[in-house]
């Protein structure tokens, strides 16, 4: 007696996940700095520069957090497939990279728009006005 071969498809095609992996890394800093830039629209002087630096301030603190390599286990799955492995441990790692950079870019970001901001009104000196 032979035993049948069988084959169970991976959950996610490999290139799928790559494609929906790359997006979520590039797109979370142009969120983090448009929800900033809205709050603060109409008090930022130098909006392009502050949308600009923001992206490029998120996108340095996401590639130090790549360099740091450490991964947390988000989703635990041992499926039948070797894909479905390698597809847990690349969503443990991109969702590990994504949720240490976005907290560690919330406080240079902010720091950024504040610097970013019309300087406020100073109010005049009673003694410096002419009579």
């Amino acid at each position: 007696m032979t035993v049948p071969l069988t084959y169970a498809p991976p959950l996610v095609d490999p290139t799928h996940l790559a494609l929906i992996t790359t997006v979520v890394l590039y797109v979370w800093p142009a969120v983090l700095v448009a929800i900033v830039a809205l709050v603060r629209w109409t008090r930022l002087r130098q909006r392009l520069a502050f949308l600009v630096l923001g992206y490029l301030t998120c996108t340095g603190i996401e590639l130090f957090a790549r360099s740091i390599g450490y991964t947390f286990a988000w989703a635990r799955y041992i499926g039948a497939v070797q894909q479905d492995r390698i597809l847990v441990a690349f969503v443990n790692a991109s969702l590990t990279l994504s949720a240490a950079s976005v907290v560690l870019s919330v406080l240079p970001v902010i720091w950024l728009a504040r610097i970013c901001e019309q300087p406020k009104s100073q109010s005049p000196n009673p003694r410096l006005e002419r009579p």
